[in-house]
């Protein structure tokens, strides 16, 4: 924008090309991973209701998390942007679930403290290593009054605190689970302390008066888990009978479930792959009620799906900034096509992951055990099943994969490779294709992934229309880092080129030579 520029223009930021972009960046960015009933793109005329549920139907993600904090003008959320494309002739029922399966934490709602980075109602989080909590100390925020120590973490003494304002007056139910010494001091008075050998919730009753704040402060000695959770007057969340009678009445589902910045960001790490807040529970229901629910994920990391056979539509939105709601209603209605790969794996289960599984994650210091294999060559090379694979993304329509060329057969020294694919749109809508190149060296002497992700093209084809995607390679796209000469080598001999829809779904293969 120039701000160095003495002679710059005056800056322009939020207008209506801005807008228009951010909506067309973040329509390009979702990817349709599940549609097996062609349950989308839903069709307007057909509904008359709609449900719309989840914790993040309304919530706005723009702040960002830590560094990446930003303060956008405006933000339109899922279900914003689901009125403003519905508009009255479509009933919106929206409603807040939580299972009652397990110990409900303290909502953001009650929440008076805020996150210095991102102004998320959160808790503040100090861990010390001495009993007097007089040593240094870790300082953080997290979003629940729940928190797991890391595997393997020696005795911790850990303070929890945050300011908390009940939303009506009379008696809160306060729920406590741990393993190990708590204590909950609420504004310097101790009003619950015990050693707990196991999770069984333990209750005490507290009056409060809504309006007035409170300084809850949770005291914690181990090296395992606490969480406090409560039953407040009044119910934020629709009970489960209501919102599966509201399910199955309804014409169209739709969860807008995942993580938000207070669980994806920077100094922080999540403790599982596991969605907060029970959503798996929920998202079961739902899918027992109207089997055709659309399961819409929102975030920036994988989580584990144990419903993901049983949902038949599924939706991966990340965050999509200022026009999300916007971006997310004109894919769910068709107005755009769906047209984005996933950049990651998905896996199924924490244990897939090659830190993990190789025992190589800890907060000091990474070594990297499976070598090159990182990502997508892990999954491969272990012949691990993730729940979707790199590279994976449907579309509202087909395309077919006709013809691969290659500019020569034989190569060397710095000469260039030109890769053809020809595409063509067999369905009945227009949209576009992501084609992915990988390479494989088919003799080399180090190990090496089977294949490697070094280009991919988009081309956008009209229903019958056949298009093609040009890629190039260079002798670095076949080389690897040799230790001994300390420099990228390419090695002469065979190679092979695939491409495909993703790492899993090769529709095309070539060969040629390397001369060195």
């Amino acid at each position: 924008i120039g701000m160095m520029d003495p002679n710059r223009n005056p800056g322009q930021r939020n207008t209506p090309e801005h807008r228009t972009a951010a909506r067309r960046i973040a329509e390009q960015g979702v990817v349709l991973l599940k549609n097996d009933n062609a349950t989308l793109p839903l069709q307007q005329d057909k509904l008359k209701t709609v449900l719309v549920i989840g914790p993040n139907a309304n919530q706005a993600h723009g702040a960002g998390g830590g560094s990446s904090q930003v303060k956008s003008l405006h933000e339109v959320t899922p279900l914003q942007g689901l009125r403003e494309k519905l508009g009255d002739d479509v009933d919106i029922i929206n409603m807040r679930a939580r299972s009652g399966d397990g110990l409900l934490l303290i909502a953001g709602d009650y929440v008076a403290s805020r996150d210095s980075d991102t102004g998320t109602p959160a808790w503040q989080l100090i861990v010390h290593k001495d009993r007097e909590r007089e040593g240094k100390a870790r300082y953080s925020w997290i979003p629940d009054s729940a928190y797991t120590l890391p595997v393997g973490d020696a005795m911790r003494y850990v303070t929890l605190r945050a300011d908390i304002e009940p939303l009506e007056s009379g008696t809160h139910t306060l729920k406590f689970s741990a393993l190990g010494e708590l204590m909950l001091k609420i504004d310097g008075k101790t009003v619950y302390s015990s050693g707990l050998e196991d999770l069984a919730v333990q209750e005490h009753n507290l009056e409060l008066e809504a309006g007035q704040q409170y300084q809850f402060e949770l005291l914690y000695e181990g090296n395992q888990q606490f969480m406090l959770g409560w039953a407040a007057p009044g119910n934020l969340y629709t009970d489960r009978e209501e919102y599966m009678a509201a399910a199955r009445a309804a014409d169209a589902v739709i969860y807008f479930g995942g993580l938000s910045h207070a669980d994806d960001r920077e100094s922080q790490d999540r403790t599982s792959m596991i969605l907060p807040n029970l959503q798996d529970s929920v998202i079961d229901d739902l899918l027992t009620a109207n089997p055709n629910t659309v399961v819409f994920m929102i975030g920036g990391s994988a989580v584990e799906m144990p419903w993901v056979d049983r949902a038949s539509t599924l939706v991966w939105g990340w965050y999509g900034g200022m026009e999300a709601g916007h971006a997310y209603a004109d894919i769910l209605f068709g107005d755009s096509n769906p047209s984005a790969k996933l950049p990651i794996t998905m896996p199924a289960r924490l244990e897939d992951v090659a830190p993990i599984a190789l025992d190589d994650y800890n907060a000091k210091e990474s070594l990297y055990k499976e070598g090159v294999f990182i990502g997508y060559r892990w999954f491969e090379r272990q012949q691990i099943k993730p729940l979707f694979h790199f590279g994976h993304g449907l579309s509202y329509t087909t395309f077919r994969y006709d013809a691969i060329s290659l500019s020569q057969s034989v190569i060397g020294g710095d000469d260039e490779l030109v890769v053809r694919v020809r595409v063509a749109n067999t369905g009945s809508r227009a949209g576009a294709e992501v084609v992915q190149l990988y390479v494989q060296d088919m003799a080399a002497s180090v190990e090496r992934p089977a294949k490697e992700l070094k280009g991919f093209g988009k081309v956008l084809l009209q229903p019958g229309e056949t298009g093609e995607v040009v890629m190039t390679l260079k002798r670095r796209d076949l080389s690897f880092w040799d230790v001994e000469s300390n420099g990228w080598l390419a090695e002469p001999g065979a190679f092979r080129v695939h491409a495909g829809a993703s790492i899993a779904d090769i529709k095309l293969t070539a060969d040629f030579n390397y001369e060195g």
